[in-house]
């Protein structure tokens, strides 16, 4: 009598769910494959159900970038390559828009680019869009004082104006400057001409972004300086929720954040800075809400 024995294959197929309706949290040890797994998760919402990509936040080591580059790692795609047969070839090249914030001081001479896969956009925001809820992830939560100078500038402040005539308007006001408002915000920023008048070219267009399904939007944090990326972050995530709530951009968006325990770890809440409480305060509802239509896979 002679029996057959069959190995299991160690490959198993899985298909996420054709619709979204909430957020996807990926949990793992260290070098588990978090990060790997909610790129693909991303890979197959845009290119297989035709969601827009979003890339939003790469982490301390900016690993969004690395999906610009094909893999070069011959051992590892012939590892692969042993587990089963792939219907097309495995390294791939995708299509991406990086949105990198105009910041001159860190700025360097030549940004990534490879038309017309790979496109870079320098982007500045209008200064009138700022709310307090963007300031307050900058200089933690604000004083009376801080919150009457702010509003002193806010409301003198009009669609022409920039970061420069922020500043002139601000050394106007009595005692702002001796406020955490004109000093970790006001100042430094009319050094780095992001905020600009609502007529600049290069402010950045969401709307445009959401439409355009078949790249991957990449938010470009490296040449942010390290105070300001938190602001950056929540104001593209804001935007995209209000953007939403008006019915300006469509309900099919999926956005991809790494290592966002960062923010929510509560053994260090005693040490946390008051800003990136804040942020997580932001975040939180930002996932929360999501279901409207921009749906969030966090790489915890």
């Amino acid at each position: 009598m002679m029996r057959r024995f069959y190995k299991k294959s160690p490959i198993e197929n899985f298909v996420p769910t054709q619709k979204l309706e909430g957020p996807i949290f990926i949990y793992g040890k260290v070098g588990s494959g978090k990060t790997a797994s909610g790129v693909s998760l991303l890979h197959i919402y845009v290119f297989k159900y035709k969601y827009k990509g979003w890339d939003l936040d790469g982490g301390p080591r900016n690993e969004n970038m690395f999906t610009l580059v094909k893999c070069q790692d011959k051992k590892y795609i012939s590892k692969l390559n042993l587990l089963g047969n792939f219907d097309e070839e495995f390294a791939k090249e995708y299509k991406c828009n990086v949105l990198t914030p105009f910041f001159g001081s860190k700025l360097p001479k030549k940004l990534p680019e490879k038309l017309p896969r790979v496109k870079s956009i320098l982007f500045t925001i209008p200064i009138k869009d700022i709310e307090e809820e963007d300031l307050r992830v900058v200089v933690g939560n604000l004083s009376e004082t801080s919150k009457y100078a702010w509003e002193e500038v806010k409301n003198k402040i009009t669609k022409k104006h920039n970061s420069i005539d922020m500043l002139e308007i601000a050394n106007k006001v009595k005692g702002i400057q001796a406020t955490p408002v004109y000093r970790n915000f006001i100042l430094p920023m009319s050094r780095e001409k992001f905020l600009m008048d609502n007529y600049c070219k290069t402010n950045i267009d969401l709307i445009a972004e959401a439409r355009d399904r078949s790249a991957i939007t990449i938010l470009n944090l490296e040449f942010v300086p390290e105070r300001f990326r938190l602001f950056v972050l929540n104001y593209i995530c804001r935007k995209l929720s209000y953007l939403l709530d008006q019915n300006k951009i469509h309900r099919y968006n999926v956005g991809l954040l790494r290592e966002v325990a960062r923010y929510f770890q509560a053994t260090d809440d005693s040490t946390l800075p008051d800003n990136y409480k804040i942020f997580r305060r932001n975040l939180s509802e930002y996932i929360r809400l999501g279901r409207r239509g921009f749906y969030f896979i966090a790489d915890c």
